[in-house]
């Protein structure tokens, strides 16, 4: 069914994301997992959104978490 395609997304997202980061992705994320730096964070989103065939960043976001941000940045 349906949910179960959205669901095979958002693990293909997050395992994508934490290869080109390095980093959980922010929906997996605990107290004291690292960031990926805000830079890294955009790539990672700019090329997952491709590769699952969405034109916009903010569909990426639904399946691997919003930003998140640094301690002391202003992101």
């Amino acid at each position: 069914g349906i949910g179960k395609l959205h669901n095979l997304r958002v693990f293909y997202a997050c395992c994508r994301y934490r290869e080109i980061t390095g980093c959980v992705a922010p929906c997996n994320r605990v107290v004291g997992d690292l960031i990926a730096t805000h830079e890294l964070d955009e790539r990672a989103r700019k090329i997952i959104s491709i590769e699952l065939g969405h034109s916009r960043i903010q569909i990426v976001s639904s399946y691997i978490g919003r930003k998140v941000r640094r301690s002391g940045s202003s992101e």
